[in-house]
């Protein structure tokens, strides 16, 4: 019986040793045999998080989406005459895109970026003085759109408003220009040349266009630059070295030079032009 026994404790020992030896050789550690029945069995306790482990953060919200650069920096310096720089070139661009005309933007506020911003400010109610502050600011970031003016006259068309001094050219219904203007002044004046008087006025009405002369225009008023007549007594949308604040011509509508360089190029003879009062 004895000897039974020690077989058996010998048969024992070597399957125990047979067993270490096995899993030695595969590469699974005795702690690991500890586990197998959880790992090999509990799928749902592999992929949960220990019982006392902090929860998982949150995902991040998504950024939200940028805002709209404004139009133009809603703060910063005056802007004038002489002024210089990206901030002016950047106002220029600005302007070009709501219809005006500062001429080429290059960072100086020259006298076209002054005309352009002048009819900018008449056009929004605000005072013309050629400069850009907080109230202009804000309106380049919220401008006045204008109404169609005398959509009646056809899809291209020329509208001069002499109570605002101001010059609306559409085209295929679409506005295209803003241009500050100076017309007729209503002085009484006298041409010798012709041995007789006129009242200095811009008559209202509508006409059309019916003459274009290229380049400068030398008459007995004055000098004009690409004129294009719209009636028989030589009135005129013209451009001019000088375009005031306040009406100024012998009965013609000034442009500034660089809006006059443009305009035969898009506006026809025939074209109507309307000019309210």
């Amino acid at each position: 019986m004895m000897r039974v026994m020690r077989l058996q404790t010998r048969l024992a020992v070597l399957f125990a040793v047979f067993v270490l030896a096995t899993a030695s050789l595969a590469g699974v550690s005795t702690a690991a045999l500890d586990d197998e029945e959880t790992v090999a069995f509990d799928a749902s306790a592999e992929s949960a998080p220990p019982a006392d482990a902090a929860p998982a953060p949150a995902p991040e919200a998504a950024p939200a989406p940028a805002a709209p650069a404004p139009g133009f920096p809603l703060t910063g310096p005056v802007l004038g005459s002489g002024s210089r720089g990206p901030e002016v070139e950047l106002l220029q661009r600005r302007l070009i895109d709501l219809h005006y005309d500062p001429g080429t933007p290059d960072g100086g506020f020259g006298q076209a970026t002054q005309y352009a911003v002048w009819a900018f400010q008449k056009v929004n109610g605000i005072p013309t003085s050629g400069r850009i502050g907080d109230a202009e600011r804000a309106a380049l970031n919220n401008p006045f759109v204008p109404g169609p003016q005398r959509p009646d006259l056809g899809p291209d068309r020329v509208v001069v408003n002499l109570p605002y001094q101001l010059l609306y050219l559409y085209t295929h219904g679409n506005l295209l220009l803003i241009s500050h203007i100076s017309s007729g002044n209503g002085e009484h004046y006298c041409v010798a040349q012709y041995n007789e008087c006129r009242n200095a006025i811009t008559p209202v009405g509508d006409f059309a266009f019916g003459y274009y002369h290229a380049g400068w225009d030398h008459g007995p008023l004055g000098d004009l630059w690409n004129p294009m007549y719209f009636t028989s007594a030589g009135h005129a949308v013209h451009g001019s070295p000088s375009v005031p604040l306040y009406p100024a011509s012998h009965g013609c509508v000034r442009i500034p030079m660089q809006t006059a360089d443009r305009f035969p190029t898009i506006v026809g003879i025939g074209w109507p032009v309307a000019v309210v009062g």
